[in-house]
């Protein structure tokens, strides 16, 4: 033991400690290092810094951000630092080296330089990208077609975020009055333990039956929506079973979530507008077709109308004309048989008056005879006359029969179209609706619609089909067997 010099702890420290002074000279250094933890206490934030090469830990050491400084490169960099500083982010940190006696060596940060920071995550903002083009998945969500309507949407958002209090807002205040059914899945969205949740909440909203999905955020840096350029987000969204919105309130930059997602808007109210605005133009579209099916009903009422009168005249004319032409022919029948009757009689009066005295001559049994065979034809005469006169009447009769037969069966033919086309523009009034057992509330001269519309005391009027009743509101109920409907 003689031999043994021994120091104290305390001694063997502060002489690591001059040495160390006298080594530096009270230099500051720019180290580059990957954060491995971040902890704040009074204030004070706590940092373990980690270098690794093929991603093993080679170097590790504790830095200290005091509150002092915290504010002052708060207010220099306008951003917050613990957004630089959070977990697997590389940094470049201004530090000087200090050596405690009970607290070891530890690295004392005076400044961040963001735009390392910065670039090495646009770094991997290109890599995530690029991975996403490999898989085919860049484009996958875009290729989702949006319903028609879109009126159950499904949020991803933090339930304290002002931009989602303005989403709500502008969705429900629309000036179209639409009404929506939504429901809030709460995560947090920033900082680099958000990825997880997100991801989970997209998982979670597709099991719910929902047109679009939309996740959004307040504005905020580049750093604060560094979460979003992750690839698992990005993954999420590219193989979600329906349509994603984002609004992230970002407009000088994109996220990849913006680049994988169906529809990217500015801002959380832009997604909300986008919405408004695609079921807007469905309706208008609708308007316009129920227009246009109404102009051609009444286009093809008022031709049918017309060809109905048209064939009304045709048919009014042509029975006029036949029938006159039928009497004229009859009466000139009748004018011939007539005059040939009295041609035959005279002339058999000729004959008989050339062969008079021959038949005085001849004997009375002769004389007999032939004025019965005179008798026998003109009795033939007459009956055929009578016979060829009738024949005609009765043939006028059967051509007045089918000519009024054929014109009541197209009159009715015209008429059952007629009534087909009305029966069809009927299908289309309101009251139609009112026969399937709905009915129509209103208040005063207001039909009700939306529950706000509605407090309890007012007085209401329901109408049916054939009749109507008047009731007191005493309580209103909220109906939810999805989601929330926006007042």
């Amino acid at each position: 033991m003689a031999d043994i010099r021994p120091y104290r702890l305390l001694q063997l420290c502060e002489s690591i400690k001059k040495a160390l002074e006298l080594a530096s000279g009270g230099r500051q250094y720019w180290i580059i290092a990957e954060v491995a933890s971040l902890s704040i206490r009074k204030g004070h934030r706590y940092i373990e810094l980690v270098d690794t090469e093929d991603e093993k830990p080679v170097a590790r050491m504790q830095a200290n951000l005091w509150f002092g400084e915290y504010q002052r490169l708060h207010d220099q960099l306008k951003i917050d630092p613990d957004s630089i500083l959070e977990s697997g982010k590389k940094v470049l940190l201004f530090c000087s080296i200090s050596f405690h006696e009970l607290y070891g060596l530890k690295l004392t940060v005076h400044d961040i330089n963001p735009e390392y920071t910065l670039g090495d995550l646009e770094q991997k903002k290109r890599e995530t990208i690029q991975k996403l083009e490999q898989q085919n998945l860049l484009k996958k969500n875009t290729f989702l077609k949006l319903p028609a309507v879109i009126k159950k949407v499904g949020i991803i958002s933090s339930a304290s975020a002002s931009g989602l209090e303005d989403f709500v807002r502008h969705l429900a205040g629309n000036s179209f009055g639409y009404g929506f059914i939504w429901k809030l899945f709460d995560t947090p969205v920033q900082g680099a333990n958000a990825e997880l949740p997100i991801c989970e909440a997209i998982k979670e909203a597709q099991s719910y039956n929902i047109d679009a999905l939309v996740i959004i955020r307040g504005g905020g840096s580049r750093l604060d929506l560094e979460v979003f350029n992750g690839f698992q987000i990005a993954f999420s969204i590219a193989n979600c079973r329906v349509p994603v919105y984002t609004g992230l309130g970002h407009e000088t930059d994109e996220t990849v979530a913006d680049l994988v997602a169906h529809s990217r808007c500015k801002t959380p109210t832009a997604v909300a507008h986008s919405i408004i605005e695609h079921n807007a133009e469905f309706h208008a579209q609708f308007q316009w077709k129920m227009e246009q099916v109404l102009k051609q009903s009444l286009l093809l009422i008022k031709q049918e109308k017309e060809s109905v009168k048209l064939h009304k005249e045709i048919l009014r004319r042509m029975s006029g004309d036949n029938l006159a032409e039928w009497k004229r022919l009859l009466q000139e029948m009748k004018s011939g048989v007539n005059q040939f009757a009295v041609q035959i009689l005279h002339q058999h009066g000729r004959i008989q008056e050339r062969f008079r005295f021959a038949f005085i001559r001849a004997s009375s049994e002769v004389l007999v005879e032939q004025k019965i065979q005179i008798r026998k034809s003109i009795e033939q005469l007459r009956r055929s006359s009578i016979v060829l006169i009738r024949k005609w009447e009765n043939d006028q009769q059967v051509y007045q029969r089918n000519l009024s037969s054929f014109a009541i069966r197209s009159i009715q033919n015209t008429k059952q179209i007629h009534d087909d086309i009305d029966r069809r523009v009927s299908m289309l009034h309101p009251s139609n609706i009112l026969r399937k057992g709905f009915a129509i509330v209103m208040k005063d001269t207001q039909v009700i619609t939306k529950m706000h519309q509605l407090q309890e005391g007012d007085v209401i009027n329901t109408h049916f089909l054939n009749f109507s009743f008047s009731s007191t509101v005493n309580e209103i109920e909220k109906e939810s067997n999805y989601g929330e409907e926006t007042k």
